[in-house]
């Protein structure tokens, strides 16, 4: 049985410099936070990107949902 891989489109989306600056400020913020937490916990860092944080708050967001019971 072969397994099927979730098809990736590319999106796009308008950003100013400004709202670019606060997103990639708070990038370097939980990437200092998550560096951190790994170096105590002696485990594997990765650092996110604009993308990965963005899906990172997206389901956060929606993993409180569900505890909350909205979802």
């Amino acid at each position: 049985m072969s397994k099927v891989a979730e098809v990736k489109k590319h999106r796009s989306f308008r950003f100013s410099d400004e709202e670019i600056s606060l997103i990639d400020e708070l990038v370097d913020i939980e990437n200092d936070r998550r560096k951190t937490v790994a170096r105590e916990m002696n485990l594997e860092y990765k650092a996110l990107n604009r993308t990965s944080f963005l899906l990172y708050l997206a389901q956060e967001r929606r993993r409180k949902y569900q505890e909350q019971g909205e979802i």
